[in-house]
């Protein structure tokens, strides 16, 4: 059974992509539901973003510059200022899947984390979610598709040590802790490419891999994916510079 909804707190991230901006906030403007608050987290750009920020000023609830200590560090400053019940993560360039996302955003009774699907620019899907894998494989869906309950997050913000993993170590900490997760049928987010995760497969894996320690998953088939994973992430990094 489906619950009566909060608010919907929106945080997006961006650095010196005043493009990217405009994007996710032209997509913002456009969902056709009211129950939302748009948070703006900035690392002190030196492009127009200002301008943006400006132009969509009746939309943006809050406006902060970062402290500087790192992405996942600048999302849980955004994350504080939220008055949600739920929270979503859409970085400069991400933009939502289409007007109607939230319409047909109604998690269970119970949920913690729900999560929908994530399509590239062009359509191709970004993640697919396989059922039945273990949770320590991979992350299971992109951020910018996962809804989590603000309370939940005020638990357990994001590991601001971590360069590309901090959203995956939330993920495996919540299974940990039995929330319980449902995935929705339902397009919520168009992906930019090119991130970090995008461009060091290796950092990726190595980070991947030391959090799925970190949460006790002390089974040789975690080791030895990871081991071939990691073989595998070096020489993408160097064949594909």
């Amino acid at each position: 059974m489906a619950e009566s909804l909060g608010t919907v707190s929106i945080i997006t991230v961006t650095q010196n992509n005043c493009e990217g901006l405009r994007a996710t906030l032209q997509s913002i403007a456009r969902l056709a539901d009211a129950r939302i608050e748009v948070i703006v987290v900035d690392g002190h750009s030196t492009d127009a973003t200002d301008q943006v920020v400006e132009e969509y000023r009746s939309r943006i609830t809050h406006f902060e510059q970062d402290h500087g200590e790192g992405i996942y560090a600048a999302m849980n400053q955004g994350a504080e200022l939220a008055t949600g019940e739920w929270l979503i993560f859409m970085n400069a360039g991400d933009c939502f899947a289409n007007a109607e996302v939230l319409k047909h955003f109604w998690p269970a009774d119970g949920v913690g984390v729900a999560f929908g699907r994530s399509v590239e620019p062009g359509g191709t899907p970004k993640s697919r979610y396989k059922t039945g894998n273990p949770i320590w494989l991979e992350m299971p869906f992109n951020h910018q598709a996962m809804f989590c309950r603000r309370s939940l997050f005020e638990q357990h913000p994001y590991d601001a040590r971590l360069k590309i993993a901090g959203d995956f170590e939330f993920v495996l900490w919540a299974h940990r802790q039995g929330v319980k997760f449902q995935r929705l049928d339902l397009d919520v987010a168009i992906v930019e490419p090119g991130g970090v995760s995008d461009q060091h497969y290796f950092l990726r894996a190595a980070d991947w891999y030391r959090v799925a320690r970190r949460h006790h998953f002390w089974n040789l088939k975690m080791h030895f994916h990871y081991y071939k994973k990691l073989r595998w992430a070096r020489w993408m990094d160097a064949n594909h510079t």
